[in-house]
């Protein structure tokens, strides 16, 4: 049992909502799920999700918040028009990059069109000196990021390749969230690496039509979540967040604007490996996961910089608890609200038994989309918050773990800048690496000075590190250690800003000895 336990311990949250739908469902009383039907209409109902996100687009016209991006670094002798040919069989498979979204009868459509006007960029930048690419690189991913889509007219993809040399390449992607997901990257590039592969070797390999596609998942999701199914969810949500405060307020923000501008910014950082292998120890001795023990960190932390015991957190679950889903681009991704009540004076093994009972009650009724959610406990939209939650904590999957292409190394590239945009007042999104965990804090410009935040995940990894070793340590015992260690923090800089002074006052003073010299000679 130890070994199983290990195993489920190391899921993230993905697999393990998977792994508890699939038992959910072996034990229910259901009759066999039944197959999801193919459309023969080019047009389907928009899904729970993609309704919420076209919403947004409307209310919010040309808004980058929902741009999904991502930058890989090739290394070898890269076959562009093979890569440009696999892209289109990609394309051409997958319905969802075809698609685009218009009204019909005051409702939002998704519309599946035959051809797509995309087209793969290139740019030779080769000429420029090595010095200059990581700027220039950087540059160009923030104007990706920052250039709006248009969802009536499409395409929602945009590919950019980028000639850094003879052996060096880079490729930029982006996609509006509204026809795709996280996950939905893995798929894409899974795809991309079959057929360039075929390509290049001089095969032919056309990528086989799914079983399905996402307008048809969409279709049956409108049909299935109806009468008593949706209403017990409801009910359900509506138990568990019976009295939640609206909103999470923490100390030394700004006054929240009257409308959300989603300008956002991050700040990067990183707990070692040697940290994040005691966090694992902790999740398995805890019989958790590696998600639940960051959330409840998380918890603390929110805790520690606000007023409120009582708050929610969000985070995003794949949503592909069926399998003839698993292989599609699509917007599956749904957000779980996760309460945390840290009223009293909890230990940290206290809080992480609750966000563990919590986050598997959540996973067992995830079915519920949270635009749904959102309509049965907040029908009144308010412009200046996300509703319900306004903090998330996402651990994702290294997105490139199934690239495979011919004679070319793939790597993600690491950039000091981008997301300048952001759909939360503040989200921490984590991955597992073999350094350790890799982080970004991203927030609202908005709300959060810059400092702020520099605080906010120097505490974050000491609460990480901390509580690893001091599970039984109770919430106003980790509150004084991070008091401690600001004051540290704060001392050491300090010490720094002096000597930096003192080193300045020095050249100073050597050069205004210099001059007089000069003057009396």
């Amino acid at each position: 049992m130890s070994d199983i336990a290990n195993r489920i311990g190391e899921l993230t949250p993905a697999q393990l909502a998977a792994l508890h739908a699939r038992l959910r469902d072996r034990a229910s009383t259901r009759p066999e799920q039944d197959a999801i039907p193919r459309l023969e209409e080019r047009s389907a109902p928009l899904s729970f999700a993609q309704e919420r996100l076209w919403f947004m687009d409307r209310m919010s016209p040309g808004n980058v918040a929902y741009n999904l991006t991502e930058a890989i670094q090739l290394t070898g002798e890269l076959d562009a028009g093979a890569l440009e040919q696999a892209f289109a069989a990609v394309v051409e498979s997958q319905q969802a990059l075809r698609t685009v979204f218009r009204e019909q009868d005051g409702r939002g459509v998704q519309i599946v069109e035959p051809t797509t006007s995309w087209s793969m960029r290139f740019l030779d930048l080769a000429d420029r000196p090595e010095s200059e690419h990581g700027e220039a690189v950087r540059s160009l991913v923030a104007n990706e990021e920052e250039h709006p889509f248009d969802l009536e007219h499409g395409p929602l993809l945009r590919t950019l390749v980028v000639k850094l040399g003879e052996r060096a390449h880079v490729l930029i992607l982006t996609l509006h969230h509204i026809i795709a997901d996280g996950w939905s990257f893995g798929v894409l590039i899974e795809g991309l690496s079959t057929a360039y592969n075929g390509l290049v070797a001089g095969e032919a390999v056309p990528l086989p039509d799914p079983a399905i596609q996402y307008a048809d998942f969409a279709a049956w999701q409108r049909d299935r979540l109806t009468g008593p199914r949706l209403d017990a969810l409801r009910e359900h949500w509506r138990d568990r967040l019976a009295g939640v405060p609206n909103t999470l307020e923490l100390r030394g923000a700004r006054p929240r604007p009257a409308r959300q501008s989603f300008r956002g910014d991050h700040q990067d950082f990183v707990v070692p490996n040697e940290v994040a292998d005691e966090l694992r120890k902790l999740s398995r001795a805890s019989n958790t996961t590696m998600f639940m023990t960051l959330t409840a960190v998380f918890a603390v932390l929110l805790a520690h910089h606000s007023d409120q015991r009582d708050f929610a957190i969000g985070t995003d679950i794949a949503n592909r608890t069926r399998r003839e889903t698993n292989g599609l681009v699509g917007l599956f991704v749904n957000q779980l609200v996760l309460r945390a009540d840290l009223s009293g004076d909890p230990s940290f093994a206290d809080v992480l038994a609750q966000v563990r009972r919590t986050t598997l009650d959540a996973f067992d009724h995830q079915d519920l989309p949270f635009q749904a959610l959102v309509a049965d406990l907040a029908p009144r939209r308010s412009l200046d918050r996300n509703p319900l939650f306004q903090v998330l904590l996402v651990l994702q999957e290294p997105v490139l773990d199934r690239t495979r292409l011919q004679g070319i190394a793939v790597r993600p590239v690491t950039l000091a800048a981008g997301t300048r945009s952001t759909a939360f007042d503040l989200s921490v999104h984590l991955t597992e690496t073999r350094q350790g965990l890799e982080g970004a804090l991203r927030y609202s410009t908005d709300l959060f000075p810059e400092q702020m935040i520099r605080e906010l995940a120097a505490d974050f990894t000491f609460l990480l590190g901390e509580v690893a070793l001091r599970q039984g340590a109770t919430l106003g015992a980790l509150s004084a250690a991070l008091h401690s260690a600001r004051a540290a923090r704060l001392s050491e800089r300090t010490v720094e800003a002096r000597a930096a002074a003192g080193r300045i006052l020095r050249s100073v003073k050597r050069k205004a000895m210099g001059d007089s010299e000069g003057e009396r000679s």
